[in-house]
């Protein structure tokens, strides 16, 4: 938290840039997720409410149209799920390259949208219970392609952006659905 307080007074007192002439931006996120599990190897009850990293860069090709690169990072862990599995550890990062479009609303707010391709690689690290209460060890790696989409609201001020974004992100076991606040620099 501590972290997060100096970022914030670190883009407010950035001196001016005329938005004109900023065609980039960097921005770090925080988000809270809701996924589906999807998984034939592992049963674990959905994750709720977990925190995510993020960092995305920005190019702005013109003022409606941009290209993009993010990475996000989550952990999760669960014990004694429910529907058989238990101590249960899931890490993920994520890559992803993208297109966005946005559009004025009014003032300094924008709206926005993008899609793009995702480059996920998880792990999982776990039992799963075979007959009674027999414990197997489960472990299982993944890694591959999948499109992610999302869509935003951008309050511009100055060289400072904050937003208010949800994505959705495809991987091989897990669905996630990310509600994120975003904070960012124009440069």
């Amino acid at each position: 938290m501590k972290n997060i307080l100096i970022l914030i007074i670190a883009l407010c007192t950035t001196p001016k840039i005329s938005l004109a002439d900023s065609n980039q931006s960097i921005s770090f996120g925080l988000s809270k997720y809701q996924s589906k599990n999807e998984s034939e190897v592992f049963e674990f009850d959905p994750i709720d409410d977990k925190l995510t990293k993020q960092i995305k860069y920005l190019y702005s090709v013109n003022e409606t149209f941009s290209i993009g690169g993010q990475w996000l990072s989550t952990t999760a862990s669960e014990f004694g799920g429910s529907s058989g599995s238990r101590d249960l550890d899931w890490d993920l990062n994520s890559l992803t390259v993208f297109g966005e479009a946005k559009a004025n609303l009014i003032g300094a707010f924008f709206g926005y949208a993008y899609i793009g391709q995702s480059y996920t690689d998880s792990e999982y690290d776990g039992y799963n219970v075979v007959e009674g209460d027999i414990l197997l060890p489960a472990r299982k790696s993944s890694s591959g392609f999948s499109t992610s989409f999302g869509v935003g609201l951008k309050y511009q001020f100055k060289s400072i952006e904050l937003a208010l974004e949800q994505q959705w992100l495809e991987t091989e076991h897990v669905d996630l659905i990310l509600t994120s606040f975003v904070v960012g620099i124009r440069f």
